[in-house]
């Protein structure tokens, strides 16, 4: 099996190329895409990596990924109306989903058979940012978040007529909470939501049968007293100097279910939350020092591994995750460009 990992540089305007071979992170090169490239996402069958530009003019690289070598060629670039934080692929491969922060607007844009955008495009305006919007395991629904409104949002997903996308459910976060990232269970029957400036996740029972939310309970994600952290701020509130604030950014699931990690960038930790086979309330456990105010972190396929960049780090890191106890312990690093921002991972047999 071939690993290879790719790392969005903001302000160089590239993608860091790496190959993991056993405990080794190596890296291949730099390619180079465009100012502001920031979040990536691998198609569901590893052919190819999209990529968006976070200036105008705004728009989605598809770049064709080498699974010999890793290399990236791009392939075209496709225009878009609006800057976009989040990318996410659905798992028929007929849709690419966006989410926009500062335009207030999460997209789908159709995929072609041969992976480039189609003509086609669905827009869900919001009153709020979009900070995420992701497709649910079962590919029935689309769930978007809605920072600065303190919202989650559920639609139910497009067919290939001209419908669009309809809201179902919609649930209320206490004010100045900023939903951020989330990521389902497997199974498609719960979902954990971050919270960005109060470092919680949320858990939802989820109905696939209706698309209703349902909150079982609220967790702390990271141990603001024991970190000395106050609440978080919205960016429009923020001042310098200030106190030191939480500032939470991603959350992944460990692929055997067992673990959530979320990264909190004030402190540059990633805490672990321990699920157990009895209950889907995940329970805080411990945490790691890591890169510099770590963004964007990716879990292998395999569970074994994690791969972390700071926005103010010059390298990305390999942790190996401790099987017993969900530890994260650094094996290696390797360099990277200014202001990293996404990393994505994909394996070739």
């Amino acid at each position: 099996m071939k690993r290879f990992i790719y790392l969005s540089n903001a302000e160089s305007g590239t993608i860091s190329r790496y190959q993991q071979q056993g405990k080794q992170l190596i890296h291949l090169g730099n390619t180079d895409v465009g100012n502001l490239v920031m979040p990536m996402v691998v198609s569901r069958d590893g052919h190819y990596l999209y990529a968006a530009l976070h200036q105008a003019p705004y728009c989605i690289v598809r770049l064709a990924i080498d699974p010999k070598s890793g290399d990236l060629t791009e392939l075209d670039r496709t225009p878009q109306a609006v800057s976009m934080v989040n990318l996410d692929v659905d798992h028929n491969s007929h849709w690419l989903l966006s989410a926009s922060f500062d335009h207030n607007m999460a997209t789908l844009n159709r995929l072609e058979d041969d992976g480039s955008l189609g003509a086609k495009n669905i827009t869900i305006p919001l009153e709020g940012h979009c900070h995420a919007f992701n497709i649910s395991p079962d590919n029935q629904w689309l769930v978007a978040t809605e920072f600065g409104q303190d919202r989650v949002n559920v639609y139910q997903h497009v067919d290939d007529s001209d419908h669009q996308a309809a809201l179902v459910h919609q649930y209320s976060f206490a004010r100045e909470s900023g939903p951020r990232h989330l990521v389902f269970a497997a199974c498609g029957q719960f979902i954990y939501v971050l919270c960005e400036m109060i470092a919680s996740v949320n858990v939802f029972a989820f109905d696939s049968e209706t698309g209703a939310m349902t909150l079982i309970d609220e967790v702390e994600a990271a141990p603001l007293e024991m970190l000395r952290l106050e609440k978080g701020l919205p960016p429009e509130k923020r001042v310098v100097p200030d106190v030191p604030r939480t500032w939470a950014a991603d959350i992944q699931l460990s692929a055997d279910g067992r673990y959530l990690y979320v990264s909190e960038r004030t402190t540059s930790i990633i805490s672990r939350l321990e699920i157990t086979a009895n209950d889907p309330v995940p329970r805080y456990s411990g945490y790691d020092h890591v890169v510099t105010q770590p963004r964007s972190f990716a879990l292998t396929h395999d569970g074994q591994y994690l791969l972390a960049s700071g926005e103010l780090s010059d390298h990305l890191a390999l942790y190996q995750i401790d099987a017993q106890t969900g530890q994260l312990n650094e094996l290696d690093r390797a360099p990277c460009g200014v202001n990293p921002a996404w990393v994505s991972v994909v394996d070739f047999p």
